[in-house]
């Protein structure tokens, strides 16, 4: 559970939850936009959540670029969860 601790990974979790999958550049511009977010933060929390195995990242070649995609496994997607029930509660 401390690994979650690490500054913009329940962030990135609730986010992935909502928006299924995205590229990761769109996701880093949209956390920054929002809630200031910058970049270092955002990759060491991402590397943290792909180590627990809650989030996976595919890459896809279109039109001569690299897309990096990133979404929630099944367990991301459980936990993403609870994080959203637990904010419901909080915010009662």
């Amino acid at each position: 559970m401390i690994k979650l601790e690490k500054k913009g990974a329940i962030l990135i979790l609730v986010h992935l939850k909502v928006r299924r999958r995205i590229n990761i550049s769109f996701l880093l511009a949209d956390l920054k936009e929002r809630y200031g977010t910058g970049s270092s933060t955002f990759y060491s929390a991402l590397a943290i959540l792909e180590n627990l195995g809650l989030v996976k990242e595919e890459i896809l070649y279109r039109e001569g670029r690299r897309n990096r995609i990133i979404e929630l496994t099944n367990k991301g997607d459980l936990i993403a969860g609870k994080l959203m029930e637990i904010n419901q509660i909080l915010q009662l």
